[in-house]
């Protein structure tokens, strides 16, 4: 992997963003589909940035930091995971996943591990939902929004293009960005889902 970098700093303002590039043995890095969808993704963080700038009035401050983190890399998949911190009068987190089929070069979704079947969205989520309240039973400074009382925050099910990567054990790891489903206090929350748990669900190969 390597990346390109755009910086700006301009009084209040500044940017630094990196910008990944994938290599497949063999190929050139521009051949590697997963480039166009993870260079327009850079692409629009830097549109966000530059537009914020052409509307300044002098006040405030506003920064955005984008890194990447490569979190998979075994015979079959490459994960790339690009945190990006938006600061103004408070600072946002945000994540995005870009995971790579090596054979192919192409991002894979959820939905293209799995049969198309409403039972992996169910299973995969109600581990979640068991794990987060696991967690908050042990440590009162851990708060998910599951079973409140305003159910429209709550957290359901994830969708067929969620976030996510495998662990070095070769586990699912569903990823959310700040707020999706917990107050900011919790960061960028992850949960490892075992294989067993998917295992007969997904699509042959995978």
């Amino acid at each position: 992997v390597t990346f390109r970098t755009y910086e700006d700093k301009k009084d209040n303002f500044e940017a630094d963003i990196k910008v990944p590039q994938v290599t497949i043995e063999g190929t050139e890095g521009a051949q590697v589909p997963a480039n166009k969808s993870i260079e327009d993704y850079g692409n629009e963080l830097i549109a966000m940035y530059e537009e914020e700038l052409s509307r300044d009035n002098g006040e405030g401050h506003y920064g955005l930091d984008s890194q990447y983190e490569v979190v998979t890399d075994n015979s079959k998949y490459l994960s790339i995971r690009i945190d990006t911190t938006l600061t103004m009068a408070s600072g946002t987190q945000f994540v995005k996943v870009f995971t790579i089929d090596k054979a192919t070069g192409s991002i894979i979704s959820l939905k293209d591990l799995f049969h198309d079947r409403p039972e992996m969205l169910e299973a995969v989520s109600d581990n979640i939902k068991s794990q987060m309240a696991q967690q908050m039973a042990k440590d009162d400074n851990i708060t998910y929004w599951i079973d409140t009382e305003y159910e429209g925050m709550d957290f359901h099910s994830i969708t067929p293009v969620q976030n996510f990567f495998f662990s070095e054990d070769g586990n699912l790891v569903i990823q959310f960005d700040e707020y999706e489903i917990a107050p900011g206090s919790m960061g960028s929350p992850q949960f490892e889902i075992s294989r067993s748990v998917y295992q007969d669900l997904l699509k042959e190969g995978y």
